[in-house]
């Protein structure tokens, strides 16, 4: 059985995927998709990686409110094996329209130790908005995006064999199963190409904080939240631009300190995620362990318009979220 390991700093030198390999994931992906299935959602990314030997996907939407979790973890929808210094939380994947009406995909960092390499570029990365094919390498794996005009809503299955959890999996490991298909390549050979021969444009995204390091609203406050468990409460008033990039919540250390012993042990360390989007609170459950419930019930993720409130697992920790101005 795949065990996570806790989560360790990479050593000195650690391994990186090579640009050829990288490209040659590429040159699989984008031979292979124009023989899949048509799905029935709208614009979006179709992700690629190699698990356990073989080609796999994922789709996100483009319209802003799907996401892909990239990790260690097995709960992750993008599952990266046997690289230790892969965090089990890696990456946030969402896709958007950009100008023009074409996709553009959020890369957004989880504050892991290990950056991320785009194409052949030696240049780390955090977080970063690419709009066109985005091909990423993550220690010793590599991921390819392509956009496309239909992708598939979560968790609907699709002509290709998709993946199947055994009966006894936990609720979490099965959704994430659901979401990643394998698919059957046809028998012929790739010639590799890198992706730096599409026009792909990169833009930075707003960096991701941890909520220890939000500081109070300097002008008119936008939101009020409030970390609350058995062992205490903690408030914090902040104004628009605090939640313009992702912020953190979780029991690890990158995400408590300031509220070291405030969260439960089946909080995740890295349980969930906070961003403005419009004029609500947009909340992202980070392939967490005992999921999120907004208002009571289960969900990967909500939008809080007004008020409302994220449950953390079972044990009673919790986040009120009350927006105040519009």
């Amino acid at each position: 059985m795949h065990r996570n390991a806790a989560t360790m700093l990479p050593p000195a030198g650690a391994l990186a995927a090579s640009p050829s390999a990288a490209a040659e994931l590429f040159a699989r992906a984008s031979a292979l998709l124009p023989t899949m299935a048509r799905e029935a959602g709208g614009p979006g990314y179709r992700v690629f990686w190699l698990g356990d030997g073989a080609l796999q996907w994922a789709d996100v939407l483009g319209d802003g409110h799907g996401h892909l979790v990239v990790g260690r973890h097995s709960s992750a929808d993008v599952e990266l094996r046997g690289d230790e210094s892969i965090a089990l939380r890696h990456l946030v994947l969402r896709a958007g329209a950009a100008a023009k009406g074409v996709p553009e995909l959020q890369v957004l960092d989880l504050r892991a130790n290990l950056p991320v390499f785009v194409d052949a570029s030696d240049e780390p990365q955090r977080s970063f908005v690419a709009e066109g094919p985005m091909l990423a390498r993550v220690g010793t794996h590599a991921i390819c995006a392509l956009p496309v005009a239909t992708c598939a809503p979560p968790k609907v299955p699709t002509t290709e064999h998709e993946a199947s959890a055994p009966a006894s999996s936990p609720p979490a490991r099965q959704d994430a199963e659901r979401r990643r298909r394998v698919v059957r390549e046809p028998q012929a050979s790739y010639v590799a190409s890198a992706a730096g021969s599409h026009t792909t444009s990169l833009r930075p995204a707003p960096p991701t904080t941890e909520i220890h390091e939000l500081q109070p609203s300097a002008g008119p406050p936008w939101v009020h939240l409030v970390v609350r468990s058995p062992n205490g409460d903690v408030e914090h008033q902040l104004d628009r631009d605090a939640l313009r990039g992702l912020v953190l919540v979780g029991r690890y250390a990158r995400c408590q300190a300031g509220h070291a012993g405030l969260l439960l042990g089946d909080v995740s360390r890295v349980h969930v995620g906070l961003i403005a989007q419009g004029d609500a609170v947009e909340v992202i459950d980070l392939a967490s362990t005992n999921g999120i419930w907004v208002d009571r019930s289960r969900v990967r993720r909500g939008l809080i318009e007004d008020r409302g409130e994220v449950a953390l697992g079972r044990r009673g920790c919790r986040i009120e979220v009350r927006v105040l101005t519009g």
